[in-house]
């Protein structure tokens, strides 16, 4: 399977806020796309990162609430779906979705896709279908963002025995998505309700961990450091949260040779660039 890494843009905030111990400073937060080709069940995203449908979302009250704890940057040519056309990629032959969590920065492209299967977990299927007005902007969703017909197209790899699955003694049940060792979902709830990440094995059998927002900063899966306490506001099981994080740091110390990305992690993600560009 090929994968290529997109940034679709970028939001800032504090390091010692994501961090425990950070630096009192601003940095940026890149929104990480990745594209993966199969060589059977074809063009896949995982995630879909900005586009300019979050200003349109986020003008008016609740969603600026969402803004102003975000401020979020993103031109054009960086959306996913612009970025896909430049490589001659059409939107229509997105045939699935892998949505870690439905917060806005990972779900601002899903309606540029018609197509695609929306693959996500059935908690948080049912987290999004009940949020409303000031409790979804609470929970980090914006209703607008989400296709009408989410739940006709979603596939929830969890609630699916077809689905085969693995145990590991760290990260717990496996789900491999196609059977075929290619695409591996690991549920990380804590950040978000249902979220998960993936394990992607590529043509030369090489492994990349994406771990979504189960953490933000690299040195906090590699130290096992929380983030502040005040992101425990941002969080919907902060003990789920704990538990994720030390997963992360115990599977990154038992497989080091594995790249763990943070999907927010400038330096993670410039470094996991430069192998899948």
């Amino acid at each position: 399977m090929k994968i290529k890494l997109l940034q679709c843009g970028y939001c800032h905030g504090f390091e010692d806020t994501v961090l425990k111990g950070g630096r009192r400073l601003e940095i940026e937060f890149p929104a990480l796309v990745a594209l993966l080709q199969h060589p059977i069940h074809g063009n896949i995203l995982f995630d879909t990162g900005y586009s300019n449908r979050f200003y349109e979302e986020t003008r008016s009250w609740p969603g600026k609430i969402y803004a102003w704890l975000t401020p979020t940057f993103v031109k054009p040519e960086e959306y996913a779906v612009e970025q896909l056309k430049a490589l001659s990629i059409a939107p229509e032959s997105v045939n699935y979705i892998l949505i870690s969590h439905f917060h806005a920065d990972h779900v601002c492209g899903l309606k540029d896709f018609p197509n695609a299967r929306f693959v996500c977990s059935g908690s948080a299927l049912k987290n999004v279908e009940k949020a409303k007005g000031f409790l979804a902007v609470k929970r980090g969703i914006l209703p607008g963002l989400i296709p009408s017909d989410l739940s006709q197209r979603a596939w929830c790899f969890d609630d699916d025995a077809k689905v085969k699955t693995e145990n590991d003694e760290i990260l717990g049940t496996i789900y491999d998505l196609f059977g075929d060792g290619s695409i591996r979902l690991v549920p990380l709830p804590g950040h978000h309700t249902g979220q998960f990440g993936v394990i992607l094995k590529d043509e030369k059998e090489k492994q990349l961990f994406l771990c979504a927002d189960a953490c933000w900063l690299s040195p906090s899966y590699k130290e096992n450091r929380m983030p502040s306490s005040t992101t425990w506001l941002l969080t919907s099981d902060w003990k789920a949260f704990k538990e994720s994080l030390y997963k992360l740091h115990l599977y990154h110390k038992k497989h080091p040779e594995i790249p763990i990305v943070p999907t927010h992690c400038m330096e993670a993600v410039k470094e996991a660039m430069l192998l899948y560009s």
